[in-house]
Parts: structure tokens; sequence; C-alpha cells
């Protein structure tokens, strides 16, 4: 039985990853969107970073390029204000390949509360940020039904004469991101 055992063993040993510091959590805190700008590629999975690009790259559904449905982008962490001051660990919790890092944002008047989630793939990554990955997700589906649909036209339609000018950008740009993400998510 003890040969057994020790058979097992290496498998055990790979499985287990180094336990997050608090130091590579402020890290890759420093990595999460905010104001147009995110950490390398190499910060986040595969799957998330993939889910910034697009969500970015969707057309401004606003037809006289005020701010539109992708807002959200822009605030990850300091919303639509001035940046935080100082960044505060609460706590840091992980299980065997994946840990939660909960953090305040603070402000001299307030702090909001975020939580990071993590997942060790040779070191640790971003896997999700505030549950922001489905709201992108949704985000992406949402905006490629309704470019597709019959109001994405009329809004074009019923645009006032200050901004008619760019109908035939937002339509090359709706035609161009369709062209670069031609699947459905």
């Amino acid at each position: 039985m003890k040969s057994k055992l020790l058979l097992f063993l290496p498998l055990l040993t790979l499985s287990c990853s180094p336990a997050l510091t608090e130091q590579e959590a402020m890290s890759l805190i420093k990595c999460v969107p905010d104001h147009y700008n995110w950490g390398p590629t190499e910060s986040f999975t595969e799957e998330y970073y993939s889910l910034l690009v697009e969500a970015w790259a969707v057309p401004n559904d606003d037809p006289c390029g005020d701010i539109g449905s992708g807002e959200f982008l822009s605030y990850f962490m300091s919303g639509n204000g001035d940046v935080y001051d100082r960044i505060e660990i609460k706590s840091i919790k992980s299980d065997g390949n994946r840990a939660t890092v909960n953090f305040d944002c603070v402000w001299p008047n307030s702090r909001h509360n975020h939580s990071l989630n993590l997942v060790y793939s040779g070191k640790w990554i971003i896997e999700d940020f505030d549950g922001t990955k489905q709201e992108m997700l949704e985000y992406i589906r949402t905006s490629r039904d309704y470019f597709r649909s019959d109001r994405w036209p009329r809004s074009l339609d019923e645009v006032s004469e200050y901004c008619s000018d760019q109908r035939e950008i937002l339509e090359k740009d709706v035609s161009d991101y369709f062209l670069k993400y031609p699947e459905d998510r």
C-alpha cells in the first residue's frame, strides 16, 4: 500500500499552486482595466483578455458619438471620477489553483469594494474582475444583436442634422467590426 501512495505523490505536488502573496495580488490589481488602460496580455486568462479586446472593439451604439452602452468599460475601478488614492487589500483566499482577492479602492471621502478572481497557470493571472467577464460577454452579445437588427438603421435615420454626417463612418465601423469578429460568442 505504501508504494501505491508514493506513486500518486508527484501528481499531488504538481496540482498545488504557490500561495498568492500580497505583492503579487497588488501587481495584478494594477493590471485591471481602468480608464482605457490595462495590464499586459499575460496578466489575464486567454478568455478574459479576448473579451476585453472584443468589447473595446464594439462600435459605439450612439449615432451621434456620445457615450454609448460601452461606457462601463472605462470605469472598472475608478468609476466616472478621479483615480483612487490607494488600494487596501482586505483578504486573499485561495483554493488550489484559484484565488480571490477582495480589496478597496480608497478616496478621501469614499471607498469601493472590488473582487479579483485569479487562476494559477504557471503564474497567477486574472480570470475575472467584479463579474465583468459576464458583463462584457452580455455587452458583446447585445451589441451584435442590436447592430444586426432593424433598430440600428432606424436610429441612424432618426439622428438630428448636426451628426448626420457620421452615418457612413458608423456603418463602416459596424461592418469592420463584423469582418474582424464574424463569430458570435
